[in-house]
């Protein structure tokens, strides 16, 4: 019993540019093939986290404005006369309304909170950047916010900065007397 010619298995090496490659069994080459896919995959998705990161950080600066707008908006303003100045008050508070939302509708939330206490996770989000003495208060109080915190979905994208309103320091009238004794 023969075989048909047309059935039978050469040993003929295959033809490729690279001599190593010919005697390269097919599994290494399958391999090497998906790792390569893999690591074009990785590389695709890094690219687009660098991009979501960018647009974060985007959305963190127009939340910094927004509230540097507010503020500038709503601090006191002496001997101004009711009319332009209002319309300008009021169509500026309107944009600063419309970028809050716009960034808030992205997951982004803008962390300013003026006359809470500064304890806990305040201590982590927002930066102790100067200090004033406050006898109406008995803990450490966020006296003003000149950065707020921005957060997207939970996580920090920028720390605030805030000044720090301390109780005022106690005096007592043994202190200060010369004598260097200790009580």
């Amino acid at each position: 019993m023969t075989m048909d010619a047309r059935l039978g298995i050469s040993d003929a090496s295959r033809q490729g540019g690279d001599s190593r490659l010919a005697e390269m069994p097919l599994v290494t080459i399958a391999w090497r093939s998906m790792k390569s896919q893999i690591q074009q995959e990785a590389l695709r998705r890094r690219r687009e986290s660098a991009e979501g990161l960018a647009f974060q950080k985007a959305l963190a600066a127009a939340a910094v404005l927004a509230h540097k707008l507010r503020r500038g908006v709503s601090s006191p303003k002496a001997g101004t006369p009711e009319g332009p100045a209002a319309d300008l008050e009021r169509f500026s508070a309107g944009i600063a309304d419309d970028i809050e939302g716009a960034v808030r509708a992205a997951g982004i939330e803008i962390l300013a909170p003026e006359g809470a206490q500064y304890d806990g996770e305040l201590v982590e989000l927002i930066e102790n950047c100067a200090q004033v003495n406050d006898p109406n208060t008995d803990t450490p109080r966020i006296a003003e916010v000149i950065v707020p915190a921005v957060l997207y979905r939970g996580a920090l994208l920028g720390m605030g900065k805030a000044v720090i309103a301390l109780p005022a320091p106690q005096s007592s009238t043994g202190e200060g007397d010369g004598s260097g004794e200790r009580a």
